[in-house]
């Protein structure tokens, strides 16, 4: 079974509301036995162009995972590209546990066709 964690700079920042919304999130995630899976809960373009995600990163093994590198493709739907990029967030998740991560997309790495985004219909490939 999953836990939920914050890394510890959410932790310190994160308001009552964000953190309840995260909570909420959570509950609602699907048990993983994958050692590594991304769960989309929260998108938006910037006004700058690019695109910001927020995901659980969920290891589903019983051991820890160090995040040193991700190659992230965003798609809407089946084969609408969002966005694409690689990512060094350096630091480990511990095994059974999922924890909300955003990642910011540079004006470069998005692809802004889609008018309106729906988390739901978001699918992150990962590359580790």
């Amino acid at each position: 079974m999953q836990q939920l964690q914050f890394h510890p700079v959410w932790d310190r920042k994160l308001h009552p509301k964000e953190r309840d919304f995260y909570q909420q999130c959570f509950n609602q995630l699907p048990d993983t036995d994958e050692q590594l899976s991304l769960v989309p809960c929260r998108v938006n373009y910037k006004k700058n162009g690019g695109l910001s995600l927020t995901v659980f990163i969920q290891n589903g093994s019983g051991e820890a995972f160090f995040l040193r590198e991700l190659s992230l493709t965003v798609y809407h739907e089946e084969d609408t590209c969002l966005a694409s990029g690689t990512f060094s967030p350096a630091f480990s998740i511990d095994g059974h546990t999922s924890t909300p991560w955003s990642f910011v997309f540079s004006p470069e790495q998005t692809n802004p066709c889609i008018e309106r985004l729906d988390v739901s219909k978001l699918r992150v490939l990962l590359q580790t």
